[in-house]
């Protein structure tokens, strides 16, 4: 594959929707998943009484990623909050709490002109 196919395969995998089916099917086609994710850029997401488990893609598609977030502290911090759910609904409390006009954001705490 050239490599501009190859740039342009993998940009088409971060813009389509995964495919989602149920953990039977992925059961039974384990393998040709695989292959499709290697190979053709696909990615699956597998669900169990539609609700989402897990997905599968590509290894390059995982070594961008990971690189991304070795790259950039601030993406990789946003990620980790993201997968905690305790210190998410935290972030979205204090949001909510200075939208009602509870708090006041630490960036206008010494600012007189309230």
């Amino acid at each position: 594959m050239c490599y501009n196919c190859y740039i342009m395969a993998f940009i088409s995998l971060l813009s389509t929707p995964p495919a989602a089916l149920n953990i039977s099917e992925v059961r039974d086609k384990l393998t040709e998943l695989s292959e499709r994710a290697h190979y053709r850029f696909e990615q699956f997401q597998i669900r169990r009484k539609n609700k989402p488990l897990a997905r599968i893609v590509s290894d390059e598609y995982m070594q961008v990623i990971d690189q991304l977030v070795e790259d950039n502290a601030g993406l990789a911090d946003t990620i980790a909050l993201m997968l905690n759910p305790d210190a998410l609904n935290a972030v979205q409390a204090g949001m909510q709490a200075v939208q009602h006009g509870e708090i006041v954001p630490l960036r206008e705490a010494g600012d007189n002109s309230r």
